[in-house]
C-alpha cells in the first residue's frame, strides 16, 4: 500500500470513529453529534442471541 492508500485508510478510520464511537466525556454522544451532526441510529439487538464464554464472565452476540 502506497502513501496515498495509507492516508485514505487512516481518513476512513478517523471518519468512522467520529461518527459511531461514543465517549464518556461527551456525555455518551459521538464526536459527530457534538459537532452538530445527526445522531446515529441505535443498533437493534432483537435478532441476536447471546453466547456466554469463560464460564459466564462475558457474552458475545450470535445470530438468532
Amino acid at each position: 500500500m502506497g502513501c496515498r492508500g495509507w492516508a485514505e485508510s487512516v481518513s476512513n478510520v478517523q471518519s468512522g470513529q467520529n461518527k459511531f464511537r461514543v465517549h464518556k466525556s461527551l456525555d455518551g454522544a459521538t464526536q459527530e453529534e457534538k459537532g452538530g451532526g445527526a445522531p446515529a441510529e441505535p443498533l437493534k439487538l432483537d435478532p441476536y442471541a447471546w453466547q456466554a464464554y469463560c464460564h459466564g464472565i462475558f457474552e458475545l452476540p450470535i445470530a438468532a
